[in-house]
């Protein structure tokens, strides 16, 4: 091979591993920017678009308490970034670590995931209202993460509430619930998957059960409802709030 060839050939194979380098940077680039502003059917909204947006006093206070004085209000949830990093809610992630066994609360991988703020209405990935600026929602799958801090929040909503639960008897107790005294029995003789479940979960995530019956009065209205059993009694309580939930195992009607 000639020595000219040689340099054709040299120039060629250089020409194109600049043009392929060149691409590459671009593919990068544009991969990056993307990761930043979020998944294209699901866009974290910009900084601009919250400027006139005005927080009542209460709102910066609770900013201020869980997230800190460090870290700028207006920037929060801005772009796919790590936000809870440096917050004062992610201070004891670590500390959660050492604790055995690891409370279902601990859960404070979400302090080291990206999110951003999305529009629900243009967006269809999932996505949860923020529990700290009214009116905005937060996305963690836009920016390709696992969204672990609702999970946290919803149980530690739980945490010491107490709940006005009913509990209906099923026939021998083996599906769902079962007490020899019936349905709304308030004793210590309950058994059942149904009711076994419910006991661990409160334990878990710290609430407590209060077992209720309804307003005998309420009864005569949920006939007229519902229909003449005990299962439809308790839901229609608890439809109208006077239950916070039943315990038992259900099956769907047309009605209820």
């Amino acid at each position: 091979m000639s020595r000219l060839h040689t340099v054709r050939r040299t120039s060629i194979n250089s020409a194109a591993a600049t043009t392929i380098l060149l691409i590459l940077v671009s593919l990068a680039r544009h991969t990056i920017a993307q990761a930043l502003t979020g998944n294209d059917e699901c866009p974290c909204l910009p900084a601009d678009h919250f400027r006139n947006h005005d927080h009542s006093e209460e709102t910066i206070t609770e900013f201020e308490s869980v997230v800190g004085l460090s870290i700028d209000p207006t920037q929060y949830g801005i772009g796919c970034l790590p936000h809870d990093t440096n917050a004062v809610q992610c201070s004891d992630a670590n500390d959660c670590t050492t604790i055995v066994p690891l409370p279902a609360d601990c859960d404070k991988s979400f302090c080291k995931r990206s999110w951003c703020f999305v529009d629900p209405e243009n967006c269809s990935r999932l996505s949860n209202p923020s529990t700290l600026f009214k009116g905005r929602y937060y996305s963690y799958a836009t920016c390709g993460e696992l969204d672990s801090f609702t999970y946290t929040e919803r149980l530690r909503s739980l945490k010491g509430r107490t709940f006005q639960v009913g509990y209906n008897s099923n026939s021998g107790g083996w599906k769902g619930a079962h007490n020899p005294s019936g349905s709304f029995a308030v004793n210590k003789q309950w058994t059942g998957p149904a009711v076994d479940f419910i006991h661990e979960a409160a334990l878990e995530a710290g609430f407590t059960v209060n077992m209720t019956q309804p307003p005998e009065w309420l009864r005569e209205k949920s006939k007229e409802f519902f229909g003449n059993s005990n299962f439809d009694f308790c839901v229609y309580a608890t439809s109208l709030g006077y239950l916070d939930f039943c315990v038992a195992s259900f099956f769907i009607t047309e009605k209820r």
